[in-house]
């Protein structure tokens, strides 16, 4: 039915009252009709009369039958002088319209497809997938919820078509509303979904409008590749949104170095994992809750990390996926766009799996990601697995400094102090110069760039020559190093390799912000393709996305 509004909204103090409506272009019966589905309490002279229950009340209107027109409603409180009047239209139903993008909408088999609709003057339509000659046919009805004209339709190719009530599941919409899905074809024999384009028809009020595609492939199973970010970014990676906001501010690095206390990432992809996890997915639970009960249902899907080279008379460290995510180490992020699943992980909250394992601390060390895919998927022909290798290591800064004791540096602004560093890019150091007559200090909180790299200025304008001060790193090691402002020429010692005890100090987390570099990056739409860069010890790349 092309009617806009479809629904009458009014707001009051009262929280009961009845109201009559007229519309002098309409008859009893037919203002009857229009408000059939509304509270209403009965007709005379030409109105209807509405019982209101609520402050704000929700009337929906039927103008199936009267004619194309536009009608005006005059409203009145039965008991008071309040008085509204509202305009309806009820178009020709030439004036009903649906469009739908010319590209198909593109997945990898059993991964999720997502199709917007586009409604003009309509509340809802029919959408037919498929087509009788692929095996499989469903339609389901879409209903635009919120009257923006927009639903998005979502298709969980994994469930389509293994049964009439999985098929009802693989069906959903963003800013709407799916009903009446309904499987026209036999149940597949081989799910999930054959690679092949799928129509997409859609309908208003059985007049075909538009059509479009959904098309799937077929997608290998790609080796999990590793991302790092800082420890203070874990609470704040939990969607898409998050990671882009991340790449962009240069704190999401592709490494597989990662700082123990550090947020390590992993870049999954394989066909059928998105679908399985959303179909997973019960009510209001997690991506990261899902994911944890597939890779444990034996459904043909399996992820493990342990230890590469165990100390002598050790059986392998192994990573328990659910401890860790009871513990609220574990963040699940789908991509959709790409069938991409980001497995964002606290190394403070890594859990290890046997009651022994649990005493010991997750130590330094080299370890191994492993994806693998069963037949029993229905997505691969025979047993596949993809390993990826990474290491846990110490937290670590390093201090520049030449080759004088003690370090020197001038009576003057913009006093450099620089490093290198294990941790994250982003991750914020603090570096302490205090005088040794506690007469003044100054910190440095430089962030760790993309390179492993940090750079701070201190202010020394002040600081009267001679002055002497310790430098050190704040939450690091009781190694301390001296050093006196001068006038002359700046020099300094190296304080070597200090591990951080307790994590990094940081500050509170920085505001977004544009940074122009050679090294840009990109929207998280495909697989990371930066690495460590060995040949300089703590040098690193930027994640690419592309």
């Amino acid at each position: 039915m092309a009617t806009r509004p479809t629904t009458l909204a009014l707001d009051s103090n009262r929280g009961t009252y009845t109201v009559t409506v007229s519309e002098p272009n309409l008859s009893e019966s037919q203002l009857a009709s229009v408000f059939e589905e509304a509270d209403a309490v009965g007709t005379g002279d030409g109105n209807v009369t509405v019982q209101i229950t609520s402050h704000d009340a929700d009337i929906p209107l039927d103008l199936s039958a009267v004619r194309p027109g536009t009608y005006t409603f005059r409203i009145d409180v039965t008991d008071s002088a309040a008085t509204e009047t509202i305009t309806v239209t009820r178009l020709e139903e030439s004036h009903v319209d649906a469009a739908v993008p010319s590209e198909a909408a593109k997945t990898s088999r059993g991964g999720m497809a997502t199709v917007p609709i586009r409604l003009g003057n309509a509340d809802a339509a029919t959408v037919r997938v498929g087509s009788q000659s692929l095996g499989y046919v469903s339609t389901v009805e879409v209903v635009d919820s919120d009257g923006d004209g927009l639903v998005v339709l979502r298709m969980n190719t994994w469930l389509a078509g293994r049964s009439t009530d999985a098929n009802r599941r693989a069906f959903g919409v963003d800013d709407g509303t799916a009903r009446r899905v309904a499987l026209q074809t036999p149940p597949l024999d081989d799910p999930p979904l054959e690679p092949a384009l799928y129509d997409v028809r859609v309908s208003v009020d059985g007049e075909r409008k538009t059509s479009t595609y959904v098309g799937i492939t077929g997608q290998p199973t790609e080796a999990p590749s590793t991302v790092t970010a800082p420890s203070s970014s874990y609470s704040s990676l939990e969607t898409l949104d998050d990671l882009n906001a991340a790449a962009s501010n240069r704190t999401l690095t592709s490494d597989a170095t990662v700082a123990r206390g550090d947020v390590i990432a992993f870049d999954l992809q394989a066909p059928g994992l998105l679908g399985a996890i959303a179909a997973e997915r019960d009510g209001d639970e997690s991506a990261a809750d899902a994911f944890v009960d597939l890779v444990a249902a034996d459904a043909g899907f399996e992820f493990r990390i342990r230890q590469r080279d165990p100390p002598p008379n050790r059986r392998p460290a192994r990573v328990d996926l659910a401890a860790t995510n009871a513990a609220g180490g574990l963040h699940a992020i789908p991509v959709n766009g790409s069938n991409r699943l980001f497995l964002v992980i606290d190394t403070d909250r890594m859990a290890l799996t046997s009651r022994e394992e649990l005493e010991r601390r997750l130590q330094p060390g080299a370890f191994r990601a492993n994806l693998t895919l069963d037949p029993s998927t229905g997505v691969v022909d025979e047993r596949r697995s993809h390993t990826s290798d990474w290491e846990l290591v110490e937290q670590e800064v390093t201090l520049d400094s030449g080759d004088s004791k003690p370090l020197r540096l001038r009576s003057a602004t913009c006093q450099r102090v620089s490093g290198t560093s294990s941790l994250a890019p982003g991750s914020q150091v603090a570096i302490v110069l205090r005088s040794t007559d506690d007469e003044w200090v100054r910190i440095a909180q430089p962030t760790v760039e993309s390179d492993g790299r940090f750079d701070a200025e201190v202010n020394l304008s002040s600081v009267p020559g001679n002055a002497t001060f310790v430098a050190s790193v704040r939450s690091g090691p009781d190694a301390e190093v001296r050093g006196t402002v001068v006038d002359g020429p700046p020099a300094g010692v190296r304080i070597e390799n200090q591990s951080v005890a307790g994590g990094p100090w940081t500050s509170p987390p920085l505001a977004s912000r544009s940074v122009a570099s050679s090294r840009s990056t990109r929207r998280i739409l495909s697989t990371v393709s930066a690495s460590r860069d060995r040949s300089t010890p703590g040098r690193r790349r930027t994640s690419r996305f592309t």
